[in-house]
């Protein structure tokens, strides 16, 4: 057998743990669609693409092993898997589709690699469990809804971000800090909308990016404090919706805050978390701050 046709499986209520053979290249979309008491599934090697709706609705699906041979994740893959807890992206996965893991309310920890270069409209919107997540650093565009009524405290949007559209984190209730990438360009309407607890936005663009009336709506942006490169503080104090925020203040201001560790002043070149991800500013916690050739730890209370 080397191919598993569409809707091979659909609604098999008994079925309860899948491995699929390593002579299957090809596994159809909606193969194993609403396999309601599927708990487990092993994929082979020879996979390199998971299908449309592949185990969208497998309301028990706990443990998936998605093999590095695979290199896209199709629109609605896992869509509402509500009990998927935990899972790896491979390193040459490129995309994940639309709606993939939308409703995936149990999962609590989700590994995403810099290969990644396009997350799809609505991908984890609704994925309550998950308090933190890493942009990969080749994704230029947040497409519509994708962080829709997540619970992050804090996101941070790499620096090659030029557009966040409709609805990506309206609904992040608990979202406290936002950072925005210096080559940020448009937020689009309702972007952050009632994220309700927001109370930083760091935005590090001299360029003021574009943004709607309505685009932190319900955030009560007039109790929140924007922090913006000192050079262009004026421009953000008069801008449209800008100028709303309760306090603008240069984000140097963000950085007094700081015990160094070793007992010497730095002058920062490029700052990463512990995990070697690479990020535009100081991080609450312990960072690692390369300058020169230099490399120390750096603790943000």
């Amino acid at each position: 057998m080397t191919s598993i046709g569409e809707s091979a499986f659909s609604s098999c209520t008994r079925l309860t743990s899948v491995t699929i053979p390593n002579s299957v290249t090809n596994i159809g979309g909606w193969a194993f669609y609403n396999c309601s008491n599927l708990k487990s599934v092993t994929i082979p090697n020879s996979i390199t693409n998971l299908s449309e709706r592949l185990f969208s609705e497998c309301s028990n699906l706990k443990s998936v092993i998605i093999p590095k041979s695979v290199t896209r994740i199709g629109d609605y893959t896992f869509y509402n898997c509500t009990n998927l807890a935990t899972i790896s992206i491979p390193n040459d996965v490129t995309s994940i589709g639309e709606h993939a893991f939308y409703n995936c309310s149990g999962l609590t920890s989700i590994t995403i690699p810099n290969s990644i270069t396009r997350i799809g409209e609505w991908a984890f919107s609704y994925c309550t469990g998950l308090t933190t997540f890493s942009i990969p650093n080749n994704v230029t565009i947040i497409e519509s809804g994708t962080f829709f009524g997540c619970n992050f405290t804090s996101i941070i949007i790499p620096k090659n971000v030029s557009t966040i559209k409709e609805d990506a984190f309206r609904w992040c209730k608990l979202l406290k800090s936002v950072t925005l990438g210096n080559n940020i360009r448009k937020i689009y309407d309702w972007a952050f909308a009632s994220c309700e607890d927001l109370t930083d936005v760091l935005c590090y663009s001299n360029y003021l990016p574009s943004v709607s009336k309505t685009s932190f709506e319900y955030s009560y942006i007039e109790y929140a404090t924007l922090h913006v490169p000192s050079g262009s503080l004026s421009n953000y104090k008069t801008a449209s919706i800008w100028k709303d925020f309760g306090k603008i203040v240069s984000l140097t201001d963000k950085e007094t805050n700081i015990k160094v560790m070793e007992n010497e002043s730095i002058i920062p070149s490029d700052y990463f978390l512990v995990n070697g991800q690479q990020m535009e500013t100081l991080q609450k916690g312990i960072n690692i701050v390369k300058t020169g050739k230099k490399i120390m730890k750096v603790f943000v209370k």
